[in-house]
């Protein structure tokens, strides 16, 4: 899906991208949103230094979300420890809760 498209999303739309399809089956949709967030919630404890710093020195450059996002995607496409298929929609997430209150720059 296109990063645009994603932004037009609920965050709770959003957290159930990042949930593997095995897991989907298990949870209802309001048993999903809690396990999105925990997952949400351990990706960002992970990748959350490499985000910030980048986010923080060039923050000043987007001029859109979609240049944030591009940014953020581009640091977290050289992470071994994500799913490029995580990627945008955790991307779009992070971008919806506020890299500055996150990154606190």
């Amino acid at each position: 899906m296109e990063i645009e498209k994603l932004f037009k999303l609920e965050k709770e739309d959003l957290l159930l991208m990042l949930i593997p399809e095995e897991e989907k089956t298990a949870y209802s949709r309001e048993g999903m949103i809690p396990r999105g967030i925990e997952i949400f919630n351990n990706l960002l404890d992970e990748h959350i230094a490499d985000i910030c710093q980048e986010y923080c020195k060039r923050k000043l450059e987007f001029k859109t979300m979609i240049d944030g996002a591009k940014i953020i995607i581009a640091v977290l496409l050289t992470q071994d420890s994500i799913a490029s298929n995580l990627i945008p929609a955790f991307t779009v997430l992070l971008l919806k809760y506020g890299l500055d209150k996150i990154c606190n720059c």
